[in-house]
């Protein structure tokens, strides 16, 4: 939201509550004209009214008209109500634990206004329905932080008279894990990421890949999005021919689905932030399959050209620009047809929570709406 924007809209709705009031001031003198031409018309046909009897009736006219032209006044903006009052909104709960999103109630306001939330840490606004005490969900800002919220309070019949207050501290207290009731990890990762066992894994690695995304699943809008990207079937293979590093591939299977490979996948031979990592780029594609048009607005607005020095050109790919965090080698001794925007994609969701040589940052188109659109403004610790 701009607020140089938000300035101009309401010194526009000002001059038109000022001309409004012109107006009807204009419209109350006319009547008071016209009142008093009746009353002298009145006063020829009616001359045995004695003079102190026009004098009581001229005055009730006048004093009635007055009031009447001042709360036309009112309404046209020239003599406004005083602006609301509140008694120290506060926030609740002051302390955030629980699985997000969790709504936070206002309260402290007692008269008939609206409200809206200014975060400055994410420069959002977010207005609420007319009411005396009211709440919303925030967005995850990180898994643990304090923040502060500004309160803009205005009148319902006075959209532009309003007073900002701003709440105590209110803690995030987030560990950024959570757990699964079922004690099968296979029924966890279907339950909470609509991913299902394919062939025979060990619990030591379900439990492994479960947890490492339920760290990243925190990010309430990351977890929907893979969750609803249609089944997923994991399967854990082992070949010796793609290598160390546990590697790993996704393929669409249509209509949303897809199949994740993880190669080699030994818990002593890859460094656990390697498996986090390798596991969350793959998960972007299962996102890209799923949801295609959400991978189109990333393509127009968040891919190259944009961010122009983050990428690489590889001309054995179409589309061939890559963020230059990404190998291409893998896919190429591998003959496999990879795209410049879909591995790109899943590199900045994988950057997103392992950030890399400046990256993400040093890309904000890609950053800001990789932030924006998968995460819910969630960035990680």
């Amino acid at each position: 939201m701009d607020p140089q924007q938000d300035n101009k809209d309401s010194s526009l709705d000002k001059l038109n509550q000022i001309a409004k009031g012109a107006k009807n001031l204009k419209k109350g003198i006319r009547i008071l004209k016209t009142a008093q031409s009746g009353i002298q018309t009145a006063q020829v046909f009616l001359g045995g009214i004695s003079t102190v009897g026009w004098a009581i009736i001229t005055t009730l006219i006048v004093v009635t008209l007055f009031a009447f032209l001042i709360s036309m006044l009112g309404a046209g903006g020239l003599m406004p109500s005083s602006p609301p009052k509140c008694d120290n909104p506060t926030a609740e709960p002051q302390t955030i634990s629980s699985s997000f999103p969790t709504t936070l109630s206002i309260t402290g306001c007692t008269e008939n206004v609206t409200y809206s939330w200014v975060l400055p840490q994410i420069g959002g606004v977010f207005s609420a329905a007319q009411s005396a005490t009211t709440s919303y969900t925030p967005p995850v800002v990180s898994a643990t932080q304090k923040i502060s919220i500004l309160v803009n309070v205005c009148l319902s019949s006075s959209p532009t008279n309003c007073s900002q207050y701003q709440t105590p501290e209110i803690t995030i207290n987030k560990e950024g894990v959570f757990s699964c009731s079922k004690t099968n990890p296979a029924d966890c990762l279907k339950e909470d990421f609509n991913i299902i066992v394919g062939g025979t894994a060990s619990s030591e690695k379900l439990n492994d890949v479960y947890k490492l995304l339920s760290e990243v699943g925190v990010a309430t809008s990351y977890k929907t999005l893979l969750k609803t990207s249609g089944p997923t079937t994991i399967i854990f293979v082992n070949d010796s021919s793609k290598g160390g590093g546990c590697p790993a591939r996704v393929q669409g299977t249509g209509g949303g689905r897809s199949t994740l490979t993880l190669y080699n996948y030994d818990l002593n031979d890859c460094y656990r932030t390697t498996r986090k990592s390798r596991l969350i780029h793959e998960t972007g594609h299962i996102i890209r399959n799923g949801h295609l048009r959400l991978f189109q607005q990333f393509e127009s607005q968040g891919y190259y050209p944009k961010d122009g020095s983050c990428y690489k050109i590889d001309n054995r790919f179409s589309p061939r620009y890559f963020i230059n965090t990404y190998n291409t080698s893998f896919g190429a001794s591998q003959g496999i047809s990879i795209s410049g925007s879909n591995e790109s994609l899943a590199e900045f969701i994988a950057l997103s929570v392992i950030p890399k040589d400046g990256y993400p940052r040093r890309c904000p188109a890609g950053y800001n709406w990789t932030k924006e659109n998968i995460f819910d403004y969630y960035v990680f610790n």
